[in-house]
């Protein structure tokens, strides 16, 4: 698959970091935010449903409004809006009727006329003589940048609890896995489990360094103005040899973290080989990438500082990202 291979790809290009000295926080500066044309849900959802169906009632508009409110996202029929600014969503559910796995003419002009590079695109698809694979790549052919995520085929007898099963298991709502408000949930404060899996802010509350001042989201952002930045270890598993440590961040165009293509997924074939693994949520727009690196030298130093707990030396700890990350 193609995102197997790019994961192939950037996990060659590792590299070591230098230690980090503690930053000092700056005098804060405003940042106003910028004004976009974008389609916004009630909850500034991140997920797309965007689809083309010839009928009101199709198996495609019925599909689209089960994951619309499966994954609580933004629905949208192409045809009423076939260009905007799609520049805040992360994940793109793409539905349509084809025959033999060729697109129809509205989607080929949909993907042409809009560029979803580090976007990650899931397709849905109604009619005959289709597949997978086919699909997937008639979608590639027009956006080479973007992911690709499982496509769902479906057929006449596909049930809705089917379509609502294949949404959930795409794993696109990420609200658990920040980490828990209780004390403790530090990379300050917490006690290290090198042997299970660990999610802990980064920083301590209202303490990150920042020039940037962010206090409200006119829905450009990804993340609201309490967002915290954090990391999550995805340990090696017992009875493999541990190598080293490998602290990843995943791309999205600094505008989203792409976590499960470009993160979780590669913290954990890392940590199959004998990596400890770390994805690192880094801070995004409006906040500068100096102060995201930041995070990402703090996450540094937090797993230096733990060296032994985790079984590696301190020099033996790589940084590598997608894009932006």
């Amino acid at each position: 698959m193609k995102r197997t291979a790019v994961m192939i790809v950037i996990s060659s290009m590792i590299f070591c970091m230098a230690a980090c000295s503690s930053p000092q926080s700056p005098a804060q500066q405003s940042a106003a935010p910028s004004q976009g044309n974008i389609f916004t849900s009630p909850q500034q959802s991140n997920i797309l449903v965007a689809y083309v169906s010839s009928q009101e009632n199709s198996p495609i508009s019925r599909a689209a409004s089960l994951l619309g409110e499966t994954l609580n996202a933004q629905v949208l029929p192409i045809s009423e809006n076939p260009q905007k600014d799609y520049g805040m969503y992360e994940f793109i559910l793409l539905g349509f009727e084809a025959e033999n796995n060729i697109l129809p003419e509205e989607i080929a002009e949909f993907l042409t006329q809009n560029d979803f590079g580090a976007k990650t695109i899931f397709p849905f698809a109604a009619g005959s003589g289709n597949n997978a694979d086919g699909i997937l790549n008639a979608v590639s052919q027009l956006q080479p940048g973007a992911l690709l995520g499982g496509a769902l085929i479906i057929l006449e007898e596909t049930q809705d609890q089917a379509i609502v099963a294949w949404a959930q298991s795409l794993n696109l709502l990420k609200e658990d896995s920040m980490p828990e408000e209780s004390g403790g949930n530090t990379v300050l404060s917490a006690a290290v489990t090198p042997h299970s899996q660990q999610t802990l802010y980064l920083w301590e509350e209202n303490n990150a360094p920042a020039v940037t001042q962010y206090t409200q989201n006119n829905g450009a952002y990804s993340d609201d103005p309490d967002f915290r930045p954090y990391i999550t270890s995805f340990p090696v598993p017992q009875g493999v040899e541990i190598k080293g440590a490998v602290l990843i961040c995943p791309g999205g165009a600094f505008q989203f973290r792409s976590d499960q293509p470009e993160g979780i997924e590669v913290a954990q074939a890392l940590s199959a080989l004998g990596y400890q693994s770390f994805v690192v949520d880094y801070r995004l727009r409006p906040y500068t990438q100096q102060e995201g690196a930041l995070d990402l030298a703090r996450a540094v130093r937090f797993v230096r500082a733990h060296a032994e707990e985790y079984g590696i030396e301190e020099k033996d700890i790589a940084v590598m990202g997608f894009s932006a990350g």
